[in-house]
């Protein structure tokens, strides 16, 4: 796909949650290899963007396009393979490392990165083991990857490892939409996109 062709496009998207519109409309576009950074104050509405944009909950004000075709929440899914790491992982905390990643992933163990703790259950796991994991579980054979404060509870040797990731999925041509407060692969960023409150428009 030429890569003047967007992956993904807003136009005045806004957080909406509980028929409360939280953020002015958001416009921007993310071609193959693009990597956006969504920024703004906590509480404002960020992590409800990347729910409306992985398709997992609906929005009402603004449009979607994907390669350039209007989309509802409910066709995302359908149209673009996403890699998606929020706030709830979804992990089961009685399962392994290996064993989460077979049931998730539908692929086999060899695949995920060796770690000793993996062949422990995840609720013996730090913030930052569970971090980790959940970016060993990103694929590169997605379109795209949509990243809610990713290097959260790393240290510095596995956010490089993150970074490493990012670089190489952007590099086989994935789109990355990332939620962050730090300069993460800050040399890769294609544009900030700041959020801001439905209010601040009107000052």
């Amino acid at each position: 796909m030429s890569k003047d062709i967007s992956v993904i496009r807003c136009h005045e998207l806004a957080a909406c949650r509980n028929e409360h519109i939280l953020t002015a409309g958001l416009s921007f576009a993310v071609s193959a290899g693009g990597y956006v950074q969504l920024r703004g104050p906590n509480g404002i509405g960020k992590s409800t963007i990347l729910r409306h944009l992985a398709g997992l909950t609906p929005f009402e004000v603004g449009a979607i396009f994907v390669r350039e075709e209007d989309v509802t929440s409910y066709d995302i899914p359908s149209k673009l393979d996403i890699g998606y790491l929020g706030h709830d992982d979804g992990l089961h905390p009685d399962l392994t490392a290996f064993e989460n990643y077979e049931l998730l992933t539908d692929l086999p163990r060899e695949m995920l990165v060796q770690q000793d703790h993996y062949h422990r259950p995840v609720s013996t796991y730090s913030a930052g083991q569970r971090q980790l994991l959940n970016i060993h579980m990103l694929s590169d054979d997605c379109d795209i990857w949509l990243l809610d404060e990713p290097s959260a509870s790393l240290d510095g040797g596995n956010r490089q490892h993150l970074e490493e990731r990012m670089a190489g999925f952007l590099a086989l041509g994935g789109v990355i939409i990332a939620i962050t407060h730090d300069e993460l692969a800050e040399t890769l960023v294609s544009e900030v996109v700041p959020i801001r409150a439905i209010d601040s428009e009107a000052r």
